[in-house]
């Protein structure tokens, strides 16, 4: 940890002063030099993507050695999930991608931390964005079960799918579906490793489903997120009457 946090700081430092000066190159050129411009966009892009690798190290620490700060409270779902995909609506548009959400009225009630279900949703969701290609539905979907007493949350997509002996494989950290040029999409294999710890570590379980449909075609991939159902808030009783002095 220490040295980590020695590293992420010492990196973190050029990167800053990288994007600074870009900003200052930025506002001094005409504005006929289109092909400067171009390459101080690429070199923003590309200190944005080394901050979140940092980001991710760090966080990716800290969930592993089990202890994030984490706080427990009752979650209106709706909430978590809105935010989530206004995070990945951008990549998706890029990609022709459609987002839909479904969550009923009044939300389902989970207890955790909303930042960080948050978190677990933006990872789902940008996995699918990743690797579900162009003109896919991702579909993000919230439910009360009743009889488990637990929140359910889903996030699907009709892109290719993974062979059902990958599915596992998913979840270990640093490791990336085999069946597609992981490389060529970047990012370090921590995402679903990430998610899947958070939502244990809340109390829940993250899950794949079977993503191959009968005779081997392919159907799309779901994940299952589960968490505690947060109990309906008491009704407040009848004010106590004053004691007579």
């Amino acid at each position: 940890d220490h040295v980590l946090a020695l590293v992420s700081h010492e990196l973190r430092s050029p990167l800053n002063g990288i994007q600074s000066w870009s900003h200052v190159l930025e506002s001094h050129l005409p504005p006929e030099s289109e092909l400067a411009r171009r390459a101080l966009t690429g070199i923003r892009t590309g200190v944005a993507q080394q901050v979140r690798l940092i980001d991710g190290l760090i966080d990716a620490t800290q969930v592993f050695s089990g202890r994030p700060l984490l706080a427990s409270r009752r979650v209106p779902l709706d909430e978590p999930a809105r935010r989530a995909v206004a995070q990945v609506s951008t990549a998706a548009r890029e990609r022709r991608q459609r987002v839909d959400l479904q969550v009923p009225a009044p939300p389902p009630m989970a207890v955790g931390d909303a930042d960080r279900i948050e978190q677990i949703l933006v990872h789902l969701l940008s996995n699918a964005v990743r690797y579900a290609g162009p003109q896919a539905r991702i579909t993000v979907s919230a439910e009360s079960c009743a009889a488990s007493d637990e929140v359910l949350v889903t996030v699907a997509d009709d892109g290719p799918g993974l062979p059902t002996d990958l599915v596992e494989a998913m979840f270990e950290p640093f490791n990336q579906a085999r069946h597609v040029t992981a490389r060529a999409e970047g990012g370090l294999g921590l995402g679903l490793s990430l998610a899947r710890r958070l939502a244990e570590l809340m109390g829940g379980s993250l899950v794949a489903g079977d993503t191959t449909a009968h005779g081997g075609a392919a159907r799309g991939a779901t994940f299952s997120l589960r968490l505690p159902q947060a109990r309906a808030a008491p009704l407040p009783g009848p004010a106590a009457a004053a004691r007579p002095t």
